[in-house]
């Protein structure tokens, strides 16, 4: 998608949400129609939160939705990991470069704040949220978040 500084980003970022709206479509079409023994798991992107509101209805309806939360630690590894390599993010209006910003102060600030957004977003969707240091303990598998 490039850098959301590009000409090209908001034209590959929408072409980018509308195969992400149709393969996510035809994902819950084919949970909708399983048979109940079958056990399906849909890893979703990061994006996802950016998709139709009938899209993450029907994911809410079809499915358990669990929300991995981040820390503000680990969401500050995580701008700076993209900014010594960008790859494709969905920014929704959310880069900006405020006055006196370098672009990477810039990217570093907005991604920060993108993904502080979308765990908000996450948070309202998710029928159950793991706390960060839960989900990333050593001992934390399947059968604790099952049993």
């Amino acid at each position: 998608m490039g850098l959301p500084t590009e000409t090209q980003y908001e034209n590959c970022e929408r072409i980018y949400l509308d195969t992400e709206n149709q393969v996510m479509k035809t994902i819950l079409e084919h949970a909708e129609n399983a048979p109940a023994r079958e056990k399906i798991v849909i890893d979703t992107t990061g994006s996802v939160i950016h998709l139709e509101d009938a899209v993450l209805q029907k994911l809410k309806q079809l499915t358990k939705v669990v929300h991995l939360e981040t820390s503000a630690d680990v969401r500050a590894q995580m701008a700076e990991q993209y900014i010594r390599k960008p790859l494709a993010v969905v920014w929704r209006g959310r880069y900006s470069e405020r006055e006196g910003e370098s672009v990477e102060q810039a990217l570093d600030r907005s991604y920060q704040e993108l993904i502080h957004d979308r765990e908000q977003l996450y948070s309202r969707l998710a029928d159950l949220t793991i706390p960060y240091e839960q989900h990333r303990d050593k001992d934390f598998g399947i059968s604790s978040l099952l049993g």
